[in-house]
């Protein structure tokens, strides 16, 4: 459910490896000062889920970065579509 994500932090509900490749790419979007985004397959406590993860630095007035906002959106059924309309043209 949400309440098992909201408010937690990466190592709270991801695998050791799997936290420090998100941890890394906090990192590069803080170093190279842009928002990135990425898609990922990941092997939750829930069951397996696709991600579309957007890494967004949080600035204050004067432009000092203060934080960082990483917006989720599960997208496992467009990839599970889009894998079966892959499977149907071979």
């Amino acid at each position: 459910t949400l309440e098992d994500y909201v408010g937690k932090s990466i190592p709270e509900f991801c695998p050791p490896d799997m936290a420090e490749m998100l941890l890394g790419r906090i990192k590069t979007s803080v170093s190279e000062d842009r928002t990135t985004e990425y898609e990922d397959f990941m092997n939750l406590h829930s069951g397996p889920k696709w991600f579309s993860n957007i890494v967004t630095n949080i600035k204050d007035t004067s432009g000092v970065i203060v934080g960082v906002q990483v917006a989720s959106l599960d997208i496992t059924e467009r990839k599970l579509a889009e894998q079966a309309f892959s499977e149907s043209q071979t």
